[in-house]
């Protein structure tokens, strides 16, 4: 497709879909075809194009700035998966230093911008800084809730990730899928004070 505007990309789309239409729709009788074809002309099936105004969001410190600066604790180096170099959203900063002083928070914004790290870099930093201080207390610390099973299984991977380097940090997830019995070697391999992680 040669460049185009968006006015006539439209128009091209537009009439690529009634050409699509048209092929793959035939009629018996020529009088049914022929009104296909009429109503086809006159109709509109691509609306647009249409605007948006994404702005970008505004940029705050980075991780090791952060950690430099106090809000984070020292050993969330030791987390790996992570750029933290890469200045967080000003958002992520607030919410960050909002939760770690002891705050509740409501994250709402835009898609792709960084909600999971809003709530879960808080919550890891409170693990580590309580590994840190030598706090080896063993119980459930964090639940996570998500809608779907498949925003479990993305972010329990993106869990695993970060925490390779953290064996003393356990954790599990549980779905419709989750089997209700634990298995024996599991058992036998982890004792029945960790029936709970799967």
């Amino acid at each position: 497709m040669s460049k185009r505007n968006p006015i006539e990309r439209s128009q091209y789309i537009n009439n690529q879909y009634k050409e699509y239409l048209r092929s793959s729709f035939e009629f018996k009788t020529p009088k049914l075809q022929k009104l296909f074809e009429q109503q086809l002309e006159v109709e509109d099936l691509f609306k647009g194009p249409y605007v948006d105004l994404n702005l970008p969001f505004q940029r705050g410190m980075s991780l090791d700035e952060m950690i430099a600066d106090g809000a984070v604790c020292k050993s969330f180096h030791r987390l790996g998966d992570m750029n933290f170099e890469r200045p967080l959203y000003s958002h992520q900063e607030e919410s960050i230093r909002h939760i770690c002083s002891g705050r509740s928070a409501i994250i709402t914004t835009g898609t792709g911008s960084g909600k999971t790290e809003s709530f879960l870099y808080p919550i890891l930093n409170e693990l580590m800084s309580d590994v840190e201080n030598g706090n080896r207390e063993v119980g459930v610390r964090a639940i996570f809730l998500y809608p779907m099973n498949a925003l479990v299984n993305d972010q329990i991977d993106r869990v695993r990730k970060i925490l390779t380097q953290c064996p003393e940090i356990t954790y599990g997830f549980f779905t419709g899928e989750t089997k209700e019995s634990i298995p024996k070697d599991y058992r036998e391999k982890y004792g029945a004070e960790n029936d709970t992680f799967i």
